[in-house]
């Protein structure tokens, strides 16, 4: 047994229990056309034809694009938080007056006026 592609060239074949099997690795559109499996033996000779149609499969390409964009998607919300954390966190407030509001003479603390008078605690 052996096989012919559509441009005459033998395809190297494996066969094992009357069957004949073809193996094409890293398969391309290149690949596609009719494939003759021919039989010779001294009884005579017979052949079939095959077509072979190469079809791609995109879901590795697509898998890789959604997993590229989680990833972009991903680095620029970690900057947009890692801008509004500093911010936040260094202090940069916006103050309308730039006063900060006392009663009686004492600072607020928490946002509540504890109303304890300032004192000296040491006296020499």
């Amino acid at each position: 047994l052996m096989w012919v592609n559509n441009l005459n060239e033998i395809i190297p074949n494996s066969f094992k229990d009357k069957e004949s099997n073809i193996t094409i690795a890293g398969a391309s559109f290149a690949h596609a056309g009719i494939y003759t499996c021919i039989s010779l033996n001294k009884l005579g000779e017979d052949s079939i034809i095959a077509e072979v149609k190469v079809i791609e499969d995109y879901l590795p390409v697509f898998a890789g694009i959604i997993a590229a964009t989680v990833l972009v998607l991903l680095i620029v919300t970690l900057i947009v938080f890692s801008m509004y954390y500093k911010k936040k966190k260094t202090g940069q407030y916006n103050l309308k007056n730039g006063k900060i509001p006392t009663k009686n003479g004492n600072v607020a603390q928490n946002g509540k006026d504890t109303s304890i008078p300032m004192g000296k605690l040491y006296t020499a």
